[in-house]
């Protein structure tokens, strides 16, 4: 998952949460205006923005192109009822990805049309979730970063930690680490 990538749902998870969990874009709640204007209709229409013109995330359904990924997606995860499924396309396959809450993180499960398991990604990751061999690596490699995001992911080839740091001079970058502390130049390579 690129930057550019993450940002993107990073950016959707904050439209959806702002737009249908009462909170205003300075972040605080709309809770009393809600109650408030529950009586009376609304002033003013809002325009929808769809999905599709906010990244390139093709809405998906189980009765389309998805649907083993549907099916595969509901056994693995039977208990999360609210998500969203998109359907991303890169020049070698297509798969179907879908996005939930799990307190605070932000789970991404990525499944192949057919509905074979890529990846889940942990976005949001508290520090403390983050193996002690990988902090102290980061720290002896990199001590003028500090960490600005963590995200665990989870392949069918094993764990991998995704560290983004930032440096004094306003520079970020992230950085891939195996649980065991090992880094991994570049950028992992089990990454889509």
């Amino acid at each position: 998952m690129g930057s550019l990538r993450t940002y993107l749902l990073l950016f959707l998870t904050t439209f959806f949460l702002t737009t249908s969990c009462g909170t205003g874009p300075d972040n605080s709640s709309n809770d009393e205006a809600v109650v408030e204007n529950a009586s009376r209709p609304p002033t003013e229409e809002v325009e929808e923005i769809p999905i599709t013109e906010l990244s390139d995330c093709i809405p998906c359904n189980p009765e389309g192109p998805c649907a083993p990924a549907y099916a595969a997606f509901q056994e693995m995860y039977p208990e999360v009822t609210e998500y969203i499924c998109c359907k991303r396309r890169s020049m070698l396959d297509n798969w179907c990805e879908f996005i939930f809450e799990e307190g605070a993180l932000t789970i991404e499960v990525e499944f192949g049309e057919n509905g074979q398991w890529f990846e889940t990604e942990e976005e949001n990751l508290p520090v403390q979730e983050v193996p002690q061999a990988v902090l102290a690596e980061l720290s002896k490699r990199f001590p003028k970063g500090e960490i600005i995001k963590c995200e665990r992911e989870t392949t069918p080839y094993g764990i991998f930690y995704e560290i983004d740091l930032r440096f004094p001079d306003g520079g970020e970058n992230e950085y891939y680490y195996t649980p065991g502390g090992t880094y991994l130049q570049g950028q992992n390579r089990y990454e889509d």
